[in-house]
């Protein structure tokens, strides 16, 4: 049934009307739905209507009590390492606490530029460097340039800024001579990443109380220009070395002879042996 409602002369009866929209309810109910396009259902979305909130994810304190099956639910922000960090740390979450310690000489400081570089250039996050034993000078320009680690994303400092914001990873290189003491390290900005790089004793155990070492969450030490986790949380306890060998590119293989060479070698080793 079909009806030029447009058609300024219609003027439909009842009866009509109800035809019609009875006929127009039977189309709605039977009509194929619009499939999406581009992830939409059909329907262009509104502009004027604001989006809605998403859900904020409480922040858990020490006081609080939780019920272990809804604690089962929580997601955490695991840190996606690979390769060499991921045997060395394993799988660290987004706010934890690293020490990397070793006497002078050892190492420690070049494995804690190359996890700098790491994070800021490999996860692509804000890194900052904190290196208060030899803030801008030529010395560490050229271990940033013969480690390869420098990238937009890695600021470099010689103190500690007091907004620490805008960066994911932040590195203190040393501990010891930014004169931070466990309570200073306590009361640092939460929710980053922190790597605290420790100068040692004569007996190579790390410089300062103990409770730093209860603090943090990963214990690195490094001698002898390879590292190994003591204390770990993450599950990452095997060796690795501070400076691995590189591959060398290997000689280039002779081209194979052809055909005609061979056969031309050949009558050559023929005919001296015939005299």
């Amino acid at each position: 049934m079909i009806l030029d409602k447009f058609n300024p002369k219609f003027n439909p009866t009842p009866a009509q009307k109800r035809a019609y929209r009875a006929e127009m309810n039977k189309y709605i109910r039977t009509a194929h739905p619009i499939q999406p396009i581009n992830g939409l259902d059909g329907f262009e979305p509104r502009h004027n209507e604001p989006a809605e909130p998403q859900p904020v994810k409480r922040k858990l304190q020490k006081s609080d009590q939780m019920n272990s099956m809804d604690f089962m639910q929580e997601k955490f922000e695991i840190i996606p390492l690979t390769g060499r960090w991921k045997k060395l740390i394993g799988y660290p979450q987004s706010d934890s606490k690293i020490m990397f310690y070793g006497k002078p000489g050892n190492g420690k400081s070049t494995l804690a530029l190359q996890f700098a570089g790491y994070t800021s250039r490999t996860l692509g996050s804000k890194t900052l460097y904190v290196t208060s034993e030899e803030p801008f000078s030529y010395t560490l320009q050229e271990k940033l340039k013969r480690l390869g680690v420098a990238n937009p994303n890695l600021t470099i400092t010689g103190e500690f800024p007091a907004d620490v914001s805008k960066y994911k990873y932040i590195f203190i290189d040393s501990v010891n001579n930014c004169g931070m003491k466990p309570e200073d390290v306590r009361n640092l900005p939460p929710d980053h990443f922190y790597v605290y790089v420790f100068q040692t004793t004569k007996s190579g155990a790390f410089r300062g109380s103990q409770e730093y070492l209860h603090d943090v969450d990963a214990e690195i030490k490094v001698e002898a220009m390879r590292a190994v986790a003591g204390k770990n949380r993450f599950g990452g306890y095997e060796e690795i070395e501070v400076l691995p060998q590189r591959n060398e590119p290997s000689a280039a293989k002779p081209k194979p002879k052809s055909k005609r060479a061979k056969g031309r070698e050949l009558l050559a080793q023929t005919l001296a042996g015939l005299k």
